[in-house]
């Protein structure tokens, strides 16, 4: 969760949590896989020091 200065909260990954459920039929299952891929957070060490 993301506050601002006044601790409100102006971002959180908690509405995107359907991502985890099977891909509906209504929906693009590469766009689907996509969202999943992009909702990964955090640090990541690409190579060595990066």
């Amino acid at each position: 969760m993301i506050r601002n200065a006044k601790g409100r909260a102006v971002w959180g990954l908690g509405a995107y949590g359907f991502l985890d459920l099977e891909c509906p039929d209504t929906a693009n299952t590469s766009l689907w896989q996509q969202s999943r891929l992009c909702s990964d957070h955090g640090l990541s060490e690409v190579t060595a020091g990066i």
